[in-house]
């Protein structure tokens, strides 16, 4: 990880956190639930990253390719 990565890292995850929130608060679990397997194209209860950045922008949380793949890679 590089010194941009980490910053982004260590100062955006409570941002992407707050958005996360803010486009969830009115939703139920049952909702968002169904936003997932409304992405979830094979089934299989998991999302590839294609999917997971579509879904992602549903919740209008939108990111460039750099930071999507440290969030990415973040999780793993």
């Amino acid at each position: 990880m590089h010194y941009g990565e980490f910053l982004w890292a260590f100062f955006n995850r409570r941002n992407l956190v707050r958005k996360w929130k803010r486009s969830t608060e009115k939703l139920t679990k049952a909702q968002i639930l169904q936003r997932f397997h409304m992405f979830d194209i094979n089934g299989n209860g998991i999302l590839s990253m294609k999917e997971f950045r579509k879904a992602l922008d549903t919740f209008d949380i939108k990111l460039n390719d750099v930071f999507f793949k440290i969030l990415i890679n973040q999780t793993k």
